[in-house]
């Protein structure tokens, strides 16, 4: 019984996820099996994308619809607004880097939510960028990802690598793949479950937090096994991310990670 919300989380948490998760859930099953208005139509916004906060929410929707592949016609983001019963999906706040900016947005949503009063907006932000001045107003109930819990990331570890192996092979190999997914996972559980690794904070948040486990996933799908030292474990995993988050976010990759390092090793240092 709220039009606003917005979810918080640390990076790779799943927010991105989830927002496109409740897309397809409406686009699969209607709006009414989230208790939403008959109807309601979500639309999917990267705040990151948006430059221009003086032309409002008709004309982000028509840049970000702009595709020629979608053939969206001229006027789509207008008629779009007009109609009522949308469901605003805009993802990371904090994604807007420039912190006098950032409060600017959220201002900006913060009147389109009164603006729009049969609309619906769900805002997505991280921990560290939902800044005082950058807080929305009180209408907007704020909701916390939690970490995944250890029956989760079994599962997460299970249906990932059944994903990857069954993906690679067609037809009659399919079950061989199964089984070969199902030694593989169980190999990492158990890795997982090595008392090292159990004991130290840092390791229990790297597997609880889902684009981390993925990476630990390829690691180990890599090597066979997790590296018996933390501290390689942390290197490898910070080669994967400094290539795979941008790839996970559709955005190139400009710097190879052995570059990246290159500049990130002495200010972090310091």
């Amino acid at each position: 019984e709220r039009r606003g919300l917005v979810i918080l989380g640390d990076p790779g948490s799943g927010k991105t996820t989830h927002l496109r998760r409740i897309l397809l859930k409406i686009a699969h099953d209607g709006a009414e099996s989230l208790g939403l208005p008959k109807g309601t139509v979500p639309v999917f916004l990267p705040l990151r994308n948006l430059s221009d906060l003086a032309q409002g929410l008709d004309a982000f929707i028509q840049a970000e619809l702009s595709n020629p592949n979608l053939v969206t016609p001229k006027d789509f983001g207008q008629r779009l607004k007009r109609r009522q019963r949308v469901l605003y999906l805009l993802d990371g706040l904090d994604e807007v880097r420039d912190a006098k900016h950032r409060a600017q947005v959220a201002k900006w949503i913060d009147k389109a939510l009164t603006a729009l009063p049969d609309s619906t907006f769900l805002v997505t932000c991280r921990h560290a960028g939902y800044t005082a001045d950058a807080r929305l107003s009180p209408h907007f109930l704020e909701l916390n990802l939690q970490p995944l819990t250890d029956a989760q990331v079994d599962d997460f570890v299970g249906r990932w690598f059944s994903i990857v192996e069954t993906s690679l092979v067609e037809g009659d190999e399919r079950r061989q793949a199964l089984l070969r997914a199902k030694e593989r996972a169980g190999k990492l559980i158990a890795d997982l479950r090595r008392p090292d690794l159990q004991a130290s904070a840092r390791v229990y948040e790297l597997t609880h937090n889902p684009l981390l486990l993925t990476t630990i996933c390829l690691v180990h799908r890599d090597r066979g096994r997790l590296p018996t030292r933390r501290v390689e474990l942390y290197d490898e995993c910070v080669n994967v991310l400094l290539e795979r988050w941008n790839e996970a976010k559709e955005l190139q990759v400009k710097i190879p990670a052995g570059e990246a390092r290159e500049v990130l090793q002495p200010l972090a240092r310091w």
